[in-house]
Parts: structure tokens; sequence; C-alpha cells
């Protein structure tokens, strides 16, 4: 699967009460040309980065308007450092689907690290992350998916769920 067929499915069953919480940097500029971003305060991102932004801000706005269901799109590098935002999810049962693109690492730290001419730097690669289990652990059910079928079905099934849900996406 890849991040373009994860904002296309996005994109496909977006309704009134649907905002985005954006912090995958590998997709920024795929995901303002492939949602249709049709009311204001429906997309949020941190413009000037803000590495851990996206699960307490998708949380927050959750918490702030019950009547929305919060798609918190975050990378997997990212992901690791708002995690906790899950047990405040969890314990008031917010409407809130976190989508965690994961490609197996820091991506954009890999692009900025090539940009500067050190392609290797250690630490880029996080292989074998189980964020279903890191989720479950903190209260909140997650599935991970591999194909755009199982993403869809899964993504659909979270849009009827009445609390946080987790999905983690491999993508290539």
């Amino acid at each position: 699967m890849t991040g373009t067929e994860i904002l296309e499915v996005l994109n496909a069953h977006v309704n009134e009460s649907v905002c985005y919480v954006n912090e995958t940097t590998t997709l920024d500029l795929e995901y303002l040309e492939r949602i249709a971003i049709e009311r204001p305060g429906m997309y949020h991102f941190p413009a000037s980065g803000g590495l851990g932004f996206g699960l307490p801000v998708a949380v927050g706005m959750a918490l702030g308007d019950p009547s929305r269901t919060i798609i918190a799109t975050v990378g997997d590098g990212s992901f690791n450092y708002g995690v906790t935002a899950l047990y405040t999810a969890a314990k008031h049962q917010t409407r809130t689907i976190f989508v965690v693109v994961n490609n197996s690492g820091y991506g954009a730290l890999a692009g900025f690290a090539e940009r500067m001419g050190s392609p290797d730097v250690p630490g880029l690669h996080l292989d074998g992350i189980d964020f279903v289990s890191i989720a479950e652990g903190y209260g909140v059910p997650g599935k991970r998916v591999s194909t755009r079928e199982q993403f869809e079905a899964a993504y659909l099934e979270a849009l009827r769920s009445s609390g946080p849900l987790l999905l983690d996406v491999q993508v290539v």
C-alpha cells in the first residue's frame, strides 16, 4: 500500500463530522492535493514542524468538539513522541482515528539527511515496532493493515465506532 492510497481512501469517505490532523511530513504536499478541504477548521498541521504534534492535537480537538471525528495521520517516527495522548483518548472515549503511516523509518529525517549529504545516519530505520500492541496497552483498540482493501474496511469500521481506534498502515 502507498501513502497516496491512504489519502484516496480518506477522501472517498469524508463526511461533515470529519476533521484532519496531519503529521506525515512525507505526505504533506500530496495531502493538500488529494484531500478535499471544503470548510474552515477541517485541516490542521504543524506549519513549521513540531515532532509529536499529531496525536495530542487530535485528542485535544476531539475533546473540544465531541461532535467531530478527528482523523490523525501520523508517521511512525513522530508517533513515538506523542504516544501518551492515546491514554487520554481511551479514558475519554474520543472519536479519534489514529492512522499510523508506517514506512519503518523516519522518512522525513532520512530525506533531510540525504539532502545534507549524510545518507547513512544511524537510528532512522524503525523496524519491528508493534504500534497495535502499544495502542492496546494505552486502552485504544488497533488493527494492522497492509492493503488498500484492508485499510478501507478498517477505516469504515472506525468511522462507525464511538471511541478511538488506531490503524497501523504498512506502506512502501
